[in-house]
């Protein structure tokens, strides 16, 4: 469960991805797995991060944190967001590549994220406390739920 909100947000980024895919069709012959066009638009990337912003909003005002556990928790908020967010759109950028996997650049940025995330979450905890971090964990998993729930169904017509 450490890992909850990562997993979700990787998920999440996944689903995206998979969607833009579908809706590009196969690649014309030598034109990569890809096609050389990214995975998903910076514009689907702005969309996913608000409604990731939204559903940690709503997860963390049904735990009914206390005034310095609110505190707490948007300092974490303010020293991690905006770092992952830049770091989010560096590997939007780079996943254009096809080959993105075998850079080496490219796979140190994600683990650079995965650590940002994993520190995220490391201070969320500290500020929540152990029983109020695992309720927000699981306010977080069904707030994501509904998000990739409805994002599924609009691309069905």
């Amino acid at each position: 469960m450490k890992n909850l909100i990562k997993t979700v947000f990787v998920a999440s980024l996944c689903v995206v991805a998979a969607l833009s895919m579908a809706q590009q069709g196969a690649p014309k012959q030598g034109a990569g797995a890809r096609g050389g066009a990214p995975a998903f638009s910076q514009q689907q990337m702005d969309k996913m991060m608000a409604q990731y912003r939204e559903a940690h909003k709503k997860a963390i005002a049904s735990v009914g944190l206390s005034a310095d556990q609110k505190k707490k928790v948007d300092a974490a908020d303010a020293k991690h967001m905006n770092k992952l967010m830049n770091m989010q759109k560096e590997l939007a950028k780079g996943m254009s590549n096809p080959n993105a996997r075998n850079d080496p650049n490219f796979q140190k940025s994600v683990k650079s994220m995965g650590d940002e995330a994993k520190a995220y979450q490391t201070d969320l905890k500290s500020a929540m406390g152990e029983a109020k971090f695992k309720a927000y964990e699981e306010a977080m998993k069904k707030e994501m739920q509904k998000v990739m729930g409805a994002n599924a169904t609009k691309g069905k017509g």
